[in-house]
């Protein structure tokens, strides 16, 4: 895969943050600003996993996931969503957006750990374990499926 192989992606995607930003007027608001980090950060995810398939195959669209996923989960939920089927196959996606709900609840029980303190945060890890549990059995089925 070359640059150019990327053209077409990249375009859909300034395209995609030229309308936002048409939609939202250059809004000066907070809400307007938001929501054209949102699709900058889903278009760079977009393209970012396309790419870390196309490079370094599952394990890269994988890394995308957990990466992605620690900041923010709809963006590689909805960047597999667009790829997968296409240019990646369902079960990596699925598994995709499973191990960016994982990467995304660690760090947000780490951040109820260190700012709640250790009761609190044992008390969300325990809840983040179930939710974590749930996931694994999601990710099981559809590998098995």
């Amino acid at each position: 895969m070359t640059v150019g192989d990327l053209a077409p992606l990249g375009v859909t995607a300034m395209l995609v943050l030229a309308l936002a930003a048409v939609l939202i007027g250059f809004s000066k608001t907070a809400v307007g600003g938001v929501a054209l980090i949102s699709v900058a950060i889903f278009a760079a995810v977009l393209v970012g996993s396309r790419f870390a398939a196309d490079r370094l195959g599952s394990g890269g669209v994988y890394a995308a996931g957990i990466v992605a996923g620690s900041t923010d989960v709809d963006t590689i939920a909805l960047s597999m969503a667009e790829l997968a089927g296409t240019q990646v196959a369902w079960r990596v996606a699925s598994t995709a957006v499973v191990l960016g709900l994982f990467s995304n609840t660690v760090v947000k029980g780490a951040m109820a750990a260190l700012l709640g303190g250790a009761a609190f945060g044992r008390t969300v890890a325990l809840a983040f374990g179930a939710m974590a549990a749930g996931g694994l059995l999601g990710l099981a089925l559809s590998w098995l499926g």
